[in-house]
């Protein structure tokens, strides 16, 4: 992500491989619980993977503790941070910071500290991207439906993956040629000390 600039193509094939794990553990009433860009592992084929189910609990044990909060601080969901009590929506919440981070470099205030990052996502939800104009509407509406602050609103992930904005997602061989010329990037920098 950082050696490459992507394009919306890719960021909606990682958000379709994504949004089907999400599917998956939903469907089993499993939450993931600490979803961020450092738990969706990409090999060099572009396979993707969710990792680090550590927090996940059930839909109904996140229930009961609706005051523990979990997760990271700057992927964390509204009604997590205020303790009212969360669901998996709260998932897709995080996945929407994911998709923030792809556009912009970082999830939403990830240049404030924590506690104030925590203390804005629960009062305003997520800030808007640096340059909304050079996204389409469709990514926007899409991540407009993963981060809505009311978490009756927001999409699932059965929802999101009909959302016609992952109809214009890349190939699996261009996701792979993109992983490969990051990669030699990297080892080009390292060469530079």
């Amino acid at each position: 992500m950082s050696h490459v600039k992507l394009k919306e193509k890719h960021i909606s094939y990682f958000a379709q491989q994504v949004l089907a794990g999400l599917e998956y553990l939903h469907e089993k009433e499993r939450m993931h619980r600490d979803l961020k860009s450092e738990n969706v592992l990409v090999n060099m084929e572009g396979t993707v993977k969710l990792a680090d189910l550590g927090l996940s609990t059930t839909a109904s044990e996140s229930e009961n503790n609706k005051s523990r909060m979990a997760g990271s601080k700057y992927w964390c969901a509204p009604e997590m941070i205020s303790s009212t009590g969360y669901g998996t929506k709260a998932d897709i919440w995080s996945f929407g910071c994911i998709l923030h981070e792809l556009a912009d470099g970082n999830p939403p205030y990830g240049d404030f500290m924590p506690l104030k990052a925590l203390y804005y996502t629960a009062k305003y939800g997520a800030p808007p991207l640096k340059n909304p104009d050079k996204w389409s509407e469709n990514f926007l509406d899409f991540m407009a439906k993963c981060l809505d602050i009311n978490p009756v609103e927001r999409a699932s992930a059965f929802e999101l993956l009909r959302h016609p904005f992952l109809k214009t997602t890349s190939t699996r061989s261009e996701v792979k040629k993109l992983l490969q010329e990051s990669f030699l990037l990297r080892v080009a920098e390292r060469l530079a000390f």
